[in-house]
């Protein structure tokens, strides 16, 4: 970023067309090429089904702020799940921070995916709550605590493991793969993402904390973890 405010970004031109049209068989051989797939669908839907390695963004939050720091600038993306309008608006968001590396949208979504033969993955879905009861089972799992610093320092779930989002493809090495990977953030937008970078780092049972942090405290979890 340093680098392009000093030598001025390329200018992108006329108003881009619309993200081209991918078939399934298209958007695979994007992939063994090395294009990112940003799924724009919001984190239940993703769990329910997914492409592999592909990134868990939803168009709902701050959308080009996450694929930026995340997806390599020049890398080509593929956005998957949402209809054509929200393309159009995921397209228009990361035009404005100078990512014009589209190189189309799935076609058909998800559905389109399946009836070509792609293989698709899933997650488990729970709440703050549900993640207490399976602590209090004793059952072995990580809780990993994907928000930032001052989130953290501010109150977290005993014997949780802190690792802020972006840090997450560097640190999943730290984390035991042969037990269950809980994770969440404050409202469970960006465990989402997180979750996805897991699945990228090899992890295999992962489970998205998709609720709010708060009814830790609200529910009263705190007094009943040791």
């Amino acid at each position: 970023m340093a680098a392009i405010n000093q030598a001025g970004a390329a200018l992108i031109g006329r108003k881009p067309d619309p993200p081209a049209r991918l078939t399934a068989a298209e958007v695979a051989a994007l992939i063994d090429a090395g294009a990112a797939v940003v799924d724009i669908r919001p984190g239940r839907e993703y769990d329910r089904g997914h492409i592999p390695g592909s990134y868990s963004v939803g168009l709902e939050g701050p959308w080009s702020a996450w694929v930026g720091w995340l997806v390599a600038r020049g890398r080509p993306i593929v956005l998957a799940g949402g209809t054509e309008a929200q393309h159009r608006e995921a397209q228009r968001q990361l035009y404005r921070i100078g990512f014009d590396t589209i190189a189309g949208a799935l076609d058909g979504g998800l559905d389109a995916w399946l009836s070509s033969g792609g293989e698709v993955s899933e997650f488990e879905t729970v709440d703050v709550e549900d993640m207490a009861a399976w602590i209090l089972s004793a059952e072995p799992m990580t809780v990993v605590d994907v928000r930032d610093e001052h989130e953290w320092s501010e109150g977290h779930v005993p014997g949780a493991v802190h690792i802020y989002v972006p840090d997450v493809p560097y640190r999943a090495g730290e984390i035991p793969p042969e037990a269950p990977v809980a994770v969440h953030c404050a409202s469970g937008y960006r465990a989402g993402i997180a979750a996805s970078l897991l699945e990228q780092a090899g992890l295999k049972r992962i489970i998205h904390v998709n609720g709010q942090y708060s009814d830790w405290d609200r529910l009263h979890l705190a007094e009943t973890i040791p």
